[in-house]
């Protein structure tokens, strides 16, 4: 003793780590270690070889020391379950576990304590006093022979095959629950749910409790007293059920709908089971949007386009193919792998179909088949494609809508030409020029302008207009299309001209511009009269 301490000198230990390690201590204090444990049926033991319970103990119980270094090691009780050590000041803890083998089942039962102590100068006592950990461990399995509306296609892998109009059937079965824990009586609950995914969230799971089907459904199993308990059983079978969503919104998928049945004890979880469900792929699409007529030239290839939505019940992949009745030296591509589709999705191809090169007049029929991945869910439908030619018109009404001429400042002369046919206009010019009222004289030429209007498109053309006196302007305007596209021209626009009013300058602008001069004008005059007045009455004479 030294100051009411324990002067330490060295204590040498085996380290959990392995090898010996000797630890130099200035000052500490002692703590003496009892045991304590209760076994299933409620007897009471200490843990050391000469407790009437250490037969049912497997291995010699030892305790884990952490005094906050950087190594543990362990210890042993002795026969009487009792330990006396001399530790460093300082915090302490002391763990220890063993596992015992009880009950007429013989089963393995784990019990664990940890002690938290504060070591100061002096003798702490403390009692190393065992809990048995609690388990509550099943295994769940589905009885096989108990599934209906269903075709096994694995270990706990169905496909569903019973339609009740526009609903799938429940599916029915039984799920057996072994129980592998170790509490004499143990209430535990069964949950079932479908494993998220996109199209998990109208899939359902219910139990039966005797009277109804219920979401959640409590049940008690245990071990009992011993082998000739009948109060509790260790298993039972419990009747579940699925509810699918119907046809048109249940999902199908390789990999199926995972469904998962989970117990759980006192709050922790006990076992699962999984059933994962196929639902039959439905094959179903409809033509949204397509082509049905296009045009097609030497040097002026035609497109055409269709699109679908998947309106079965699963991802599909259709192929999209042209009949093989096109005439001579026509040329259509078509998709070489098929395309993928989700389930409610659109997909789409464009084609382009190519002449040849004596095609003028005239035209043909394309035959588009579209085909889901079954082989057998087909739709078709035709394209004409004609000789493509350039449909020229122009809506005057809308060019003098457009059209702007002003007094004071710079218009624009507004030309909107539309071409309806199929072929591209490659080079139109427009020629505009201003006249006298009677057309006969030309006042002045406006500039050309040469235009590319696409097949099914409108271009405007544009000119600058200077400012202009007269009361309104004539136009006169002509189109032409050049050379290349002279033999592809199915209509074009004649000659014409239309009057345009001139915008005259706002009279309210200029009238506010000369009112506001005559208030300036007008306070001018007042500043000086009143300068004046006042200089005459400062006038002596």
């Amino acid at each position: 003793e030294n100051g009411g301490g324990i002067a330490v000198g060295e204590i040498t230990a085996n380290f959990v780590d392995g090898g010996e390690s000797q630890l130099v201590m200035e000052t500490g204090g002692r703590i003496e270690i009892t045991s304590s444990w209760e076994d299933i049926e409620l007897n009471t033991y200490h843990v050391g070889d000469n407790s009437d319970g250490f037969n049912q103990i497997i291995s010699e119980p030892e305790f884990t020391i952490n005094i906050g270094l950087e190594n543990t090691w362990n210890m042993s009780f002795d026969s009487d379950g009792y330990a006396d050590l001399i530790l460093p000041m300082g915090s302490v803890t002391i763990t220890s576990s063993f596992e015992t083998i009880q009950h007429e089942r013989e089963l393995q039962m784990n019990y664990s304590s940890t002690i938290v102590e504060q070591i100061e100068e002096g003798i702490v006592t403390e009692v190393m006093d065992y809990y048995r950990m609690r388990n509550s461990q099943v295994s769940v399995s589905i009885i096989s022979d108990t599934l209906k509306n269903v075709s096994s296609s694995g270990v706990n892998l169905v496909t569903v095959e019973n339609l009740d109009d526009e609903n799938y059937k429940q599916i029915e079965f039984d799920l057996y629950i072994d129980y592998l824990g170790t509490e004499s009586s143990d209430v535990l609950t069964i949950d079932g749910s479908a494993v998220s995914n996109f199209y998990s969230d109208n899939w359902t799971v219910e139990f039966y409790n005797g009277s109804e089907w219920v979401s959640s459904l409590n049940f008690t199993l245990g071990i009992g007293d011993n082998l000739a308990d009948d109060s509790v059983s260790n298993f039972t079978s419990i009747k579940t059920r699925i509810n699918l969503p119907n046809v048109s919104i249940a999902h199908s998928s390789d990999d199926g709908q995972k469904i998962r049945f989970e117990v759980t004890g006192d709050a922790t979880f006990s076992g699962d089971a999984e059933l994962v469900v196929l639902v039959p792929q439905m094959h179903s699409f409809e033509i949204s949007d397509s082509t049905l007529e296009t045009g097609a030239s030497p040097g002026s290839p035609g497109t055409f386009s269709v699109t679908w939505e998947n309106t079965g019940n699963g991802e599909d992949s259709f192929t999209v193919e042209i009949a093989d009745n096109l005439p001579t030296g026509w040329s259509i591509n078509e998709p070489m792998t098929p395309i993928t589709v989700a389930k409610g999705a659109e997909g789409n191809y464009q084609f382009t179909a190519t002449p040849p090169n004596d095609f003028s007049s005239g035209e043909i029929t394309a035959t588009v088949t579209i085909t889901s991945e079954d082989g057998t869910t087909s739709k078709s439908y035709d394209v004409t494609i004609v000789s493509s030619k350039i449909t020229l018109s122009v809506d005057e009404d809308l060019a003098q809508e457009l059209t702007k001429v002003y007094e004071s400042q710079n218009g624009q002369l507004i030309i909107p030409i539309q071409n309806s046919g199929y072929r591209t206009a490659s080079a139109v010019s427009i020629n505009a020029s201003i006249t006298n009222d009677a057309g006969t004289e030309i006042f002045e030429y406006l500039a050309t302008q040469t235009i590319t209007i696409p097949a099914g498109e409108t271009v405007n053309a544009v000119f600058d207009v200077k400012p202009s006196s007269e009361s309104f302007n004539r136009f006169a305007i002509s189109v032409e299309i050049g050379d290349a596209d002279a033999d592809y021209i199915d209509e074009s626009i004649d000659d014409f001209d239309f009057k345009e009013d001139t915008i005259i300058d706002d009279p309210e602008e200029t009238s506010a511009w000369f009112m506001l001069v005559i208030i300036i004008l007008t306070l001018l005059v007042a500043y000086g009269g009143l300068k004046v007045a006042k200089n005459k009455g400062s006038t002596r004479f």
